[in-house]
């Protein structure tokens, strides 16, 4: 009678132990994969990705295990919401065209005209995004070089440097300065650079900034990114090796940019093809004949970066990425073609990342 009593109470004991070692395993499956509604304290980072669902990504455990983060630090920081229209008007006084009309709609978009039927010249400011862009018919005659000089190449690399902190009283960190020449032209691109770190954006471009300019650096078009960042936080990111098995989640933050199919001549559904000399991108294609087109069901990694993902300056914080450049195939009029994608997803923690309540996992 006792022994059974024992048996009885050591199966209790068992059957508690079992079902509470249960609820922490599924406590911790909760926490780390499953949506949140409301943002992590002191993280809860909202990078406002898409979480676009296309192509089934694939990553070679290989390409992931050479990735080292371990010696690296990692900041979330704080995205600054200010309105740089004022910086801009200064750039306009500072290349003599403060003559020129000045348009706003609300505090969202400003554009700077010498006369509203004049399309081939003009600057804008939009505050979404915290750049502006400006191109002049006539080269504008800029105070960096003196004595009739002509630019280098080897000045080049800091021309846009000297040009930013000049015009705009800027003195961020960029990248190398990528450079190259059509005619008399000069085209220098460059990537802001945060801890040492590549700033991205979405889409297909690899520069955050760039410049055109004559050999004797007076200024014909550029783009420049004004955004200012606060504090900001220690974080740290998700082990690259469990990228493959998470990629793929609804839920998972992560933006796809499909390219144009390799080798397929876009004139052909109504668009002109990109031009990389001048960044034109051609007339779009009817949607109709966009949507004939196949896109990838599948798409395999070729290399993975960390950068730091600038979406928007209304987003709330800049944090780091994993960039992915993959390649899948299509069919299209009986020919196969390769098509590039390049994919923004998330590289924190899950812990630290907001994920919004209405995704359905997988």
């Amino acid at each position: 009678m006792i022994g059974s009593l024992l048996a009885d109470k050591r199966r209790l004991i068992l059957f508690g132990v079992g079902l509470l070692l249960l609820l922490l395993f599924l406590l911790f499956v909760n926490s780390v994969f499953s949506p949140k509604d409301q943002p992590l304290p002191p993280g809860g980072v909202d990078q406002q990705f898409n979480y676009d669902q296309g192509a089934k990504v694939s990553i070679d455990p290989d390409l992931t295990a050479k990735i080292d983060i371990s010696e690296d630090r990692y900041y979330v920081y704080d995205i600054q919401h200010l309105n740089h229209s004022d910086v801009v008007q200064q750039f306009m006084i500072k290349i003599g065209k403060a003559f020129w009309t000045k348009q706003q709609f609300d505090e969202i978009y400003y554009i700077w005209q010498k006369s509203s039927s004049d399309t081939l010249q003009l600057v804008d400011y939009d505050a979404i995004q915290d750049k502006t862009f400006f191109r002049f018919d006539q080269p504008v005659e800029l105070d960096l070089i003196h004595n009739g000089g002509v630019l280098s190449t080897d000045m080049l690399d800091n021309f846009f440097r000297d040009f930013i902190k000049e015009y705009f009283g800027s003195t961020a960190d960029f990248s190398e300065a990528r450079i190259s020449r059509t005619g008399q032209t000069y085209r220098i691109e460059v990537n802001r650079n945060i801890d040492g770190i590549q700033v991205q954006n979405p889409g297909f471009n690899e520069y955050t900034d760039y410049i055109v300019i004559e050999q004797d650096g007076a200024l014909i078009e550029g783009q420049v990114y004004l955004f200012e960042l606060g504090e900001r936080t220690e974080v740290s990111l998700i082990d690259p090796n469990l990228l493959g098995s998470v990629i793929n989640r609804a839920d998972y933050p992560k933006d796809i940019n499909e390219l144009a199919p390799i080798g397929l001549d876009l004139t052909s559904i109504g668009s002109e093809p990109y031009d990389p000399a001048s960044g034109f991108l051609g007339d779009a294609p009817p949607q109709s004949d966009i949507d004939k087109m196949p896109t990838p069901d599948s798409c395999k990694v070729r290399t993975i970066d960390v950068v730091y993902y600038y979406i928007r300056a209304t987003t709330k914080n800049l944090a780091p990425a994993f960039r992915m450049d993959c390649r899948g195939t299509i069919t299209y009029e009986g020919e196969q073609y390769v098509v590039p994608l390049i994919i923004y997803a998330n590289a924190l923690d899950p812990e630290l990342v907001y994920v919004p309540g209405n995704l359905t996992t997988e």
